[in-house]
């Protein structure tokens, strides 16, 4: 079976959105001085693979720890978008072909980009493509950007998602994942009443 890991990778260099604290990893104690290793880490809700929670963009929105992880492992399409050059819109995605039930990854020109900069035209979708793919509806969308809507952009793309339950995986990496189906597992960490948190997220299968 091929396992293709689709998370970014968190050390100090990963390029953080604006807002977002950067990770740090402190070490507390260290093997051979100490019997065991043990290290702090500090970083965003939103730092590196992480799933959005309806919280993110909800005042008295569901946690994280409430998204249903049947949503976030199940089949799920990668769609080529690398030719887009800045927003996904219904009218790129009427062109792929999104079967029922699947989770809809976007591969973007993103996932080519270097991790340690944080580019202020990452390719992200606008009100069209999320209002096509929540009506569909989709169990989750993903996307190898550092936000599913555009930088500074009116934020309706969030709430046309998160507002239906949808979950949300931003920062993925699909530089190694080709467009095709596959079965799709992200988790989250359970942070109990969280907006959002940072996930381990895989393909495996293949078409």
């Amino acid at each position: 079976m091929k396992i293709i890991d689709i998370s970014r990778r968190l050390d100090s260099r990963l390029a953080t959105y604006p807002v977002n604290p950067p990770y740090l990893r402190e070490v507390i104690r260290d093997v051979p001085e100490f019997p065991s290793s043990l290290s702090r880490i500090s970083l965003g809700t939103h730092t590196g693979t992480h799933v959005d929670a309806p919280r993110h963009v909800i005042k008295n929105g569901k946690g994280v720890e409430s998204t249903p992880l049947e949503a976030l492992i199940a089949p799920a399409v990668v769609i080529d978008c690398r030719a887009v050059a800045d927003t996904v819109t219904a009218a790129d995605l009427r062109r792929a072909c999104i079967p029922v039930g699947h989770v809809v990854l976007l591969k973007t020109k993103n996932s080519a980009a270097d991790p340690t900069v944080f580019d202020e035209r990452f390719v992200a979708c606008d009100e069209s493509a999320a209002a096509m793919l929540a009506a569909l509806p989709v169990p989750a969308v993903g996307i190898d950007g550092p936000s599913i809507k555009k930088f500074r952009a009116r934020d309706r793309t969030h709430h046309l998602f998160l507002e239906r339950g949808i979950p949300i995986v931003e920062g993925l990496d699909l530089s190694r994942a080709p467009a095709g189906a596959y079965t799709f597992i992200c988790l989250p960490l359970a942070l109990d009443g969280s907006d959002g948190a940072p996930a381990r997220a895989v393909l495996y299968g293949g078409s």
